[in-house]
């Protein structure tokens, strides 16, 4: 073991102690490991040694060994055991298994972002897949008693999607499986009336404008604990006017408001009330009965026949 004490040490002028190497720099030569004692510390120091072949530094004493600068690594990796660090271009860091290209797991308690320190640069941030195509980057979590599952995914392709729900083992075959879950609360205050949930769906059009086209929205109308009553309204965009109400489906069927329409195949079948039907006269007494005991009341009564098919024509309910 090399173990210099003088104090006025110095490697490039100190010839008994150091070497020159090949290219005539001043080494550091032991014949064994080499302890460095900074500061006249006999109790915390590191020895550099030679390890299967690795030259290796370690810390006796303590079991931290700090570098108060930055580390430059150029285009070097940090290994451990297993695992590799290393920069993947020129904006991306690496975790790779030891054989530096089978991508590893990342296993850590939360991630939790802030605005400050997330996005630290004056860009949008991402969770991206790798680049290669059709990658898939997929959200798991426990199926109690069955094993991981996924419940999301990213899927890259020639039109990429998301996937919400299952495909496993762990799914009931004869029942419905609840795969994506809304859920609308306001905490510990009590919800009122007119509360609800809404979903939004927005399109581009031809100028390249990005809004709104319709919605669907659930709705809280009674928020009596054990009474509560609901209604899910249907909003669309027509002519260009902020989407609004074309049906509503409340306990009782379906609510169309005024001036819309129900079609079956493009025939409408439920709109607007129409006038009133005159009823039919009253037929015959006596021997008349069952007829019409003039002419006046026949005519009435084919009149109102005729209306009420009329009717039926017009909102499809019956062929013309």
């Amino acid at each position: 073991m090399v173990n210099i004490t003088n104090p006025n040490f110095k490697p490039e002028y100190d010839t008994h102690a150091a070497a020159l190497d090949a290219h005539g720099l001043p080494s550091l030569v032991g014949a064994s490991a080499i302890t460095i004692k900074p500061s006249g510390d006999t109790d915390d120091y590191f020895t550099f040694s030679t390890v299967a072949d690795v030259p290796t530094i370690t810390p006796t004493g303590s079991t931290v060994l700090a570098i108060a600068s930055d580390i430059s690594l150029g285009a070097n990796k940090l290994r451990t055991t297993n695992l590799s660090i290393f920069e993947e271009g020129a904006s991306r860091l690496g975790l790779f298994l030891s054989d530096g290209t089978t991508p590893a797991n990342l296993l850590m308690g939360a991630i939790a972002p802030q605005l400050a320190d997330f996005c630290r640069v004056p860009v949008d941030a991402y969770i991206a897949t790798y680049t290669n195509d059709s990658r898939r980057f997929g959200i798991r979590v426990p199926d109690n008693g069955v094993g991981v599952v996924e419940v999301m995914g990213f899927q890259g392709a020639a039109d990429p999607y998301v996937q919400i729900g299952r495909d496993d083992t762990g799914v009931a075959l004869n029942a419905v499986t609840d795969m994506l879950v809304l859920q609308a609360g306001a905490g510990t205050n009590n919800e009122a009336a007119n509360f609800g949930l809404g979903i939004s769906l927005k399109v581009g059009n031809a100028a390249s404008q990005v809004e709104e086209r319709a919605s669907i929205d659930l709705v809280l109308t009674d928020a009596t604990d054990a009474s509560e009553d609901v209604e899910l309204n249907v909003n669309l965009m027509i002519a260009g006017v902020a989407p609004a109400e074309v049906a509503s489906f409340v306990g009782g069927g379906i609510d169309l408001p005024t001036g819309k329409i129900l079609s079956v195949a493009g025939t409408q079948v439920v709109g607007a009330r129409g006038a009133a039907i005159a009823d039919a006269p009253a037929g015959g007494t006596g021997t008349a009965a069952g007829g019409w005991d003039t002419a006046a009341n026949r005519d009435a009564a084919i009149a109102s026949i005729n209306a009420i098919i009329a009717r039926l024509e017009a909102h499809g309910l019956i062929a013309v």
